[in-house]
């Protein structure tokens, strides 16, 4: 995979369990022209082992936050102000299909509400 010349990563995140970590990718539109969401998992000595890269949603990632059961995560892309939800096994940490999106004018932030 060939990387840009210019990639950004905002935001990051520990899941509950301390086992998985999220970093997004901001500008680097390498899956299918949309930004990433980074997946690692982390060692009992806090190594962190890549796990997979997955699509964001859009351009301009600026946040993304999980539900309260940690089954699904919110992306809100600013550049194509866009919301789009994916699902995540609570197991592997892995981040699935997309199950919904819709266009929100200069999506900053995904909250859940709970």
């Amino acid at each position: 995979m060939k990387l840009p010349n210019f990639i950004q990563s905002l935001l990051t995140f520990i899941q509950n369990d301390n086992k998985h970590f999220y970093v997004s990718n901001r500008y680097d539109a390498s899956i299918n022209g949309e930004d990433t969401l980074v997946h690692y998992t982390i060692s009992n000595d806090g190594t962190l082992n890549f796990e997979e890269l997955s699509a964001g949603g859009g351009t301009n990632i600026w946040h993304f936050t999980f539900d309260e059961e940690e089954i699904h995560v919110a992306v809100a892309s600013q550049d194509t102000g866009k919301v789009a939800i994916y699902e995540r096994n609570k197991q592997t940490g892995k981040i699935g299909g997309k199950i919904a999106e819709t266009d929100v004018q200069d999506a900053i932030t995904a909250n859940w509400w709970f």
